[in-house]
Formats: C-alpha cells, sequence, structure tokens
C-alpha cells in the first residue's frame, strides 16, 4: 500500500491492523508501506506502529515525471515491491480498506494471473451511447488496443455490464510476469497524451488504466466479488446495503472512519457487523499525527503541485 504524512498514516496503520486480526492464514503475510515521492516524513507514532505491526516501510524516490499526480503512487509502489519481495504474488490494496475476513479469494489459482473487483459502474463505458464510451475509445488507442476489443464485467452496485474497467483500491498479480511495469508506463502515455475525460478530468486514469493493461498484456483475469471492495463513503450511504457488509470480505471505507462520519459507520457496524464494530471501538476514529511543521511542509507541498496539476489539467483534450 501506498502512504504519505497525514491522513494516510492512520489508515495505513488501520489496514495493517485488520489484516493481522482479521485475516485467518493470511494474517502474517508480508506488509510493505511505501512512499514513493519526495515529502514530510512519517510521524514517531505511525513508524513505531509499522514496527510493532512488522510493516515493512519504503521510503524511496523512483525517476517520476509526474510527482504532481498522486496516483502515480501506485504503480511506482508496485514496481518497488516487486523488485524487492520474493512472493509468488503481490496484493495491492488501499490505505482506507479493512481486511474484515480471510481473504481466501486474493490467492491467485494456476490459471489466473490477475484478479480485482469492478463495484460499480463510476467512468466505466456500458456501450456505445455511454457518455464514457468515447473517452474509452481514446483512452485505449493511446494504450495500444481496441474499445471494441475489451472484455465485459459485471458492475455489481449498478447492475450492469462494462468494457473491463476495475476499481484500483485492491488487486492480486504475478510479481514476475508484466504488470507492474506495464501499469506504470501506461498511466504516463496516459498523462503524456494530454487525455481529459469530460467526466473525472485526469483524476482516474490510474483506475482505468488497470483492467485495459490486464487486456493488453494478455493476462488471465478473473473478477472478484463485490464483498471483496465493499464501498460505504458520506456520499453514499444512501446505496448501503445491509446484507453486503455482513458478507464484506474488504471493505473500502473511504472517509467513514474519520471523526465526523464515525457514528454512523458504527452505529450500522455494530448491527450488521458486531465483531468488526467491537474491534474498531477499541481503536476510536482516526485522526492525523503529523506535527505542525509537518503539516505547514506538507500544505506547501500541496500548493505547489496543484499548480502543476493545473497547467497540465488547462493543456488537456477533453473527450
Amino acid at each position: 500500500m501506498c502512504v504519505e504524512a497525514g491522513g494516510f498514516e492512520a489508515m495505513a496503520v488501520r489496514a495493517a491492523q485488520s489484516l493481522r486480526t482479521f485475516g485467518g492464514r493470511f494474517s502474517s503475510c508480508r506488509v510493505y508501506a511505501v512512499t514513493p515521492r519526495f515529502g514530510p516524513s512519517l510521524s514517531k507514532q505511525t513508524l513505531q506502529a509499522f514496527e510493532q505491526l512488522h510493516v515493512d516501510y519504503l521510503n524511496v524516490r523512483p525517476p517520476n515525471r509526474y510527482s504532481w499526480y498522486p496516483l502515480m503512487n501506485k504503480p511506482l509502489t508496485l514496481v518497488e515491491v516487486a523488485k524487492r519481495s520474493d512472493a509468488g504474488q503481490i496484493v495491492f490494496i488501499d490505505s482506507d480498506m479493512i481486511v474484515c475476513a480471510e481473504p481466501n479469494l486474493l490467492l491467485l489459482e494456476d490459471a489466473t494471473d490477475f484478479t480485482a473487483c469492478a463495484p460499480d459502474k463510476n467512468i466505466g463505458s456500458a456501450g456505445e451511447d455511454d457518455i464514457n464510451t468515447p473517452f474509452w475509445k481514446q483512452l485505449c488507442n493511446v494504450l495500444g488496443t481496441s474499445f471494441d476489443q475489451l472484455p465485459w464485467v459485471h458492475a455489481h452496485r449498478d447492475h450492469v455490464d462494462i468494457r473491463l474497467y476495475f476499481n484500483s483500491g485492491i488487486f492480486t498479480f504475478r510479481r514476475t510476469g508484466p504488470f507492474a511495469l506495464a501499469y506504470q508506463s501506461a498511466v504516463e502515455k496516459l498523462l503524456d497524451s494530454r487525455l481529459s475525460s469530460q467526466v473525472s478530468n485526469i483524476y482516474f486514469h490510474e483506475q482505468a488504466a488497470v483492467g485495459v493493461v490486464a487486456a493488453v498484456e494478455k493476462l488471465r483475469w478473473k473478477p472478484l466479488p463485490h464483498e471483496y471492495n465493499y464501498a460505504v463513503g458520506r456520499k453514499i450511504m444512501d446505496k448501503y446495503e445491509p446484507e453486503k457488509v455482513r458478507r464484506a470480505v474488504i471493505l473500502h471505507y473511504h472517509d467513514m472512519m474519520w471523526p465526523e462520519n464515525w457514528t454512523n459507520l458504527m452505529d450500522r457496524l455494530k448491527v450488521d457487523r458486531p465483531e468488526i464494530h467491537d474491534w474498531l471501538a477499541t481503536l476510536g476514529p482516526l485522526k492525523v499525527t503529523s506535527s505542525a511543521m509537518q503539516k505547514m511542509t506538507g500544505k506547501l507541498l500541496g500548493k505547489l503541485r496543484k499548480r502543476k496539476s493545473d497547467r497540465h489539467k488547462a493543456s488537456c483534450r477533453v473527450v
């Protein structure tokens, strides 16, 4: 997983805690937390927690032409971990996720090279008349494939089939395969192309690339069920499904563990996942542990990166 100073620290620690607590046979798996670009140092509390949880922390600076694009952290993290790990398979997980049960389906079968989940449609394309289709056709062209050749996958929450588009919050790939480097290259190509979506601008470029890379590299892929990336969040709590929360293996909680949303989440988990509620109750809501200096440095760096991002977006062609 990726981690940077600020709110991501508390989330990364919680993700690791959840694996160690509820991961079953995977609870002792090696965990890497990676900071792949310049920024304020992590707090002492976070580093101590990583040590206690046996999390390997990598603070590295690989070449990165798009350091202002925060989601470039993801492919860079995969490449850095793949270089260091001797595992046959690597699972990436967003820091705003918790493991709620033994995640058996993350273990790749012999006939599978890649697995991920399509929890919702988001900016996916459901066909020729979809508002997102022109963007996807251009994206596929940039990445060396044809939109019409993309397989279909079922988007669970929206109950619709879409061209291959996964949420990038959690996925598994084979370390010795081509995915990590191809994923990094794909995100760079999309940013180089100055392609922008009329719906999401450039924000979801790295996520859109995930499934396309799997297809282009001819990986044998398998979709994960909804319970492996079940999302809750302040803006989507009207879509909360108690039965799916009861079966959730990976809960993608987004902003729901911060103080302002904590009670709303906990009240629901008390009914639908009492074991998760009771564990979280001992931890409390997330809080930022950065010092004043770290916060100030992060704020200044954020302003600089936003200016670079805005300049890039202004030069893009919107499709």
